[in-house]
């Protein structure tokens, strides 16, 4: 099987974890998500950030 996107989300009220995403060039999508952490008792909203296989293998060649 071979992957052709990765899909990530960070807490909306986490700016430092949003902001790494968007750093290493995550584009984030218009919809929002909820994740659900064993930690905290009520869904946390979150971004939803995508970077396709051919968007990194970019980003890795211009480095």
């Amino acid at each position: 099987m071979e992957i052709s996107s990765i899909k990530t989300e960070a807490a909306i009220n986490n700016p430092a974890s949003w902001k790494i995403m968007e750093k290493l060039g995550f584009s984030r999508s218009k919809n929002s998500g909820y994740v659900n952490y064993a930690f905290i008792e009520e869904p946390v909203e979150t971004y939803v950030y995508h970077k396709t296989k051919e968007e990194y293998l970019n980003q890795k060649a211009k480095q």
